[in-house]
C-alpha cells in the first residue's frame, strides 16, 4: 500500500523493487528546485488520480500519485522535475 492506498491494479505488475514515495508528498518542481529527476515510463488513471511509473537516474523505479493536470499527455521518456514536501521514502518488492 501507498500512504494507506493499495496500488492501482496491475501497476506493479511483473517489475521487480519499487521505491515508494508518499504520495502528498511529492509535487512537480521547477528544475532549480528538483530533488530529482523522473523518465515516464507510463502514465495510468486509476481512483481517481493519475500514477505515473518512471525511472530515476540510477535506473531506481519509482511509482508516484502526482496531483496535477496534463499528466495524460505525458509520454515514456518525458522527464518530469519533482521534489518532496516532506515524508519518507519506503524501499518495497513488488509483493509488498
Amino acid at each position: 500500500a501507498l500512504a494507506g492506498r493499495p496500488l492501482p491494479p496491475g501497476l506493479a505488475a511483473g517489475r521487480g523493487a519499487l521505491l515508494l514515495v508518499r504520495p502528498e508528498q511529492v509535487v512537480l518542481a521547477a528544475p532549480k528546485d528538483a530533488l530529482f529527476a523522473l523518465t515516464v515510463d507510463e502514465t495510468v488513471f486509476r481512483g481517481g488520480a493519475w500514477w505515473v511509473v518512471g525511472r530515476l537516474a540510477d535506473g531506481q523505479e519509482v511509482a508516484a500519485e502526482l496531483r496535477s493536470h496534463g499528466l495524460s499527455e505525458l509520454r515514456p521518456g518525458a522527464v518530469l522535475d519533482c521534489t518532496l514536501t516532506g515524508g519518507w521514502l519506503m524501499a518495497a518488492d513488488k509483493a509488498g
